[in-house]
């Protein structure tokens, strides 16, 4: 999902990344304000003699490790003479990507090839295999990940996809399936990302909210499993592990998702043998050591796909070690789908970072969940004041749009 563009008006091209002739963009020239942004001066020269002409800035070679910067921001969005909210950078290149990422104008992806975790834990707001997929995905306006599009409240084209993403457990591929993107609390996007909230508040255990959106989630669980079952085949569907007495959050769902998607839910056979820290603020590696060797299977899966569902992966130490075991029990073969992947990606580009503002006493506003119908609105803590998420949502889009 777009994080915070209105209507997608321009298109920033890191064009050096693109072998494909300039006709290819001829639909994009065709139906957005775009502007060509190119570290060669043989390339400047090739677009400046395209008939008609095209918008073009041009930087020196070096510049293009830190590209696109605010100088680079800027340059285009006067090009263009849209604002930030009306512009998606595109590129091949997810190092590119990555930096775009720090301003709030829409990032695009072209990847060619599987999705790795590593790219995933930085992904941008939508990614296609081709300029051709960019170019249908455009005119069906597909939004993004799946469960950020569906649970958006300004969002009317509800129209996701989930890619399958890759990452290797002892030496086997196993496919993993996010339905968004996760921003942690100390992330600049955490108070402005409506799905991030919305798994925030539905697991903490003292909120209102709490359990609020399980009915959401199943169901999008449900449809993934649906899509795995009729393309590969799944027998049963199990969530990880909850630790011994803590509350079971995905009880509830994993038994919808099993009813609904027709399959076995094994969950009961899958436990959690004894306490352990939680992974929270731990490293990668103090993440494996401290799992390792805490779950176990009572059973017999020879022969069986198995889908594993989970809300947050971060390094995913828990799913791995949950894959291992569930091999060891004679599992076939292992999906696992998750709510989101906890994103990892550059800071905002200014350090004043985009914030909702209480009209009343000026502080920040946090993004809170209406417990009784699931909307979303801010809320100040200090004062008590409220604003809906809309007018919140404008609110930091002019501030945006007015930083250049």
């Amino acid at each position: 999902m777009f994080r915070c563009v209105t209507m997608l008006r321009g298109l920033v091209i890191d064009i050096d990344t693109f072998e494909e002739p300039i006709e290819q963009w001829n639909y994009f020239l065709e139906n957005y304000r775009c502007c060509f942004l190119t570290f060669k001066e043989e390339t400047k020269k090739l677009l400046e003699k395209r008939r008609g002409g095209v918008s073009i800035v041009y930087e020196p070679q070096y510049a293009h490790v830190f590209a696109p910067g605010s100088a680079i921001h800027e340059k285009v969005l006067t090009e263009l003479r849209l604002p930030t909210s009306k512009i998606a950078y595109v590129s091949k290149n997810i190092d590119f990507i990555d930096n775009a990422m720090c301003f709030l104008s829409g990032t695009i992806w072209i990847k060619e090839g599987v999705l790795t975790y590593q790219d995933a834990s930085r992904c941008p707001d939508l990614i296609f295999n081709s300029l051709t997929d960019l170019c249908n995905g455009l005119k069906n306006q597909m939004s993004g990940c799946f469960g950020e599009v569906m649970l958006s409240p300004d969002i009317s084209a509800k129209r996701g996809y989930s890619k399958p993403v890759f990452f290797e457990v002892d030496n086997l591929r196993v496919v993993l399936f996010s339905l968004g993107r996760y921003f942690g609390y100390s992330h600049y996007m955490n108070q402005l990302h409506p799905y991030s909230s919305a798994i925030f508040w539905n697991k903490k255990k003292n909120s209102k909210a709490y359990g609020v959106f399980n009915e959401q989630f199943a169901d999008f669980f449900t449809r993934l499993v649906r899509y795995i079952k009729e393309n590969g085949g799944v027998d049963c569907v199990c969530h990880v592990p909850v630790r011994p007495g803590h509350d079971n959050r995905f009880k509830e769902i994993t038994e919808t998702v099993a009813r609904e998607a027709q399959v076995e839910n094994i969950s009961e056979f899958f436990v959690c043998t004894r306490d352990y820290e939680t992974q929270k603020g731990l490293t990668e590696l103090e993440r494996r050591e401290n799992i390792r060797g805490v779950f176990e299977f009572y059973g017999n899966l020879s022969h069986k796909n198995v889908v594993l569902i989970d809300d947050i992966i971060t390094t995913g130490a828990t799913v791995e070690e949950c894959i291992r075991v569930l091999k060891s029990a004679g599992a076939a073969n292992v999906s696992v789908i998750v709510l989101a992947i906890n994103q990892i990606g550059r800071p905002y580009w200014s350090s004043n970072q985009p914030i909702v503002t209480c009209p009343k006493c000026g502080k920040k506003m946090h993004l809170i969940v209406n417990s009784n119908n699931r909307s979303f609105f801010y809320l100040c803590y200090d004062c008590k004041e409220t604003m809906g998420y809309e007018s919140g949502r404008l609110q930091l889009i002019d501030k945006v749009d007015r930083e250049f």
